[in-house]
C-alpha cells in the first residue's frame, strides 16, 4: 500500500513546497480542503528554465 500524498495550502510558500518535494514525488495544493492542483518535482525543475 502506498502513502497518501502530502498537501499544502494554496498560499504556502515555495520553500515549504520544495521542502516536501525532497521527500515526496508530488504535493497536492488545497484551498479550504478542496484540491486545486498538483505540483511535482518536474514542475519545479521546469519553472527554473
Amino acid at each position: 500500500m502506498t502513502e497518501a500524498p502530502q498537501s499544502i495550502d494554496i498560499h504556502a510558500g515555495l520553500r515549504v513546497t520544495i521542502g516536501l518535494l525532497r521527500f515526496y514525488p508530488l504535493v497536492l495544493v488545497k484551498e479550504r480542503e478542496k484540491t486545486k492542483g498538483i505540483i511535482t518535482k518536474s514542475d519545479v525543475i521546469k519553472s527554473l528554465r
